[in-house]
């Protein structure tokens, strides 16, 4: 009986990864098709059947996005952030989420996450300065602008 019991656990597990699978794939199909909704409603299927996986977190939160659901993007943000918290790619979406809704020392505080993880983001240190310009920390802002160019030295937005 436990045998059984084991054999039909592990073929339920299957069958759900099978699942899971399926909707990613047919979140990615929308998205390339740029069928926002149909990509947002695969990714929370998928996240249904596997929480733990941050990827369709981050997704979900960047299809919010196009929809401009940025409450909800910041919610898959966060849970991504949790799931993974050593991501900069999550940390910088976080900065641009908050400088959306005004937050700006939050945008700065994601932004200098993102930077402590990867150094070499040019667009982080330029949303970075940003985000201090609008708190009218000046020099800060200023640093940060100089070394968004510095890493990219045709980068236009910050000259």
């Amino acid at each position: 009986v436990a045998e059984v019991s084991q054999a039909n656990q592990a073929k339920e597990i299957s069958q759900d990864r099978e699942q899971e699978q399926e909707h990613c794939r047919q979140a990615i199909a929308a998205v390339k098709a740029k069928n926002w909704q149909l990509a947002a409603q695969c990714y929370q299927e998928a996240i249904k059947l596997n929480p733990q996986q941050f990827r369709y977190h981050y997704n979900l939160g960047e299809v919010q996005v196009k929809l401009d659901r940025w409450k909800e993007a910041l919610e898959c943000y966060q849970k991504a952030g949790e799931l993974e918290p050593n991501n900069a790619d999550i940390q910088h979406n976080l900065g641009e989420i908050f400088s959306h809704e005004g937050a700006w020392k939050n945008a700065v505080d994601a932004y200098k996450k993102a930077i402590a993880l990867e150094s070499k983001n040019s667009w982080t240190y330029h949303n970075l300065g940003y985000a201090l310009l609008q708190l009218q920390q000046w020099q800060s802002a200023a640093e940060y602008f100089t070394q968004a160019i510095s890493l990219k030295d045709d980068f236009v937005w910050s000259h």
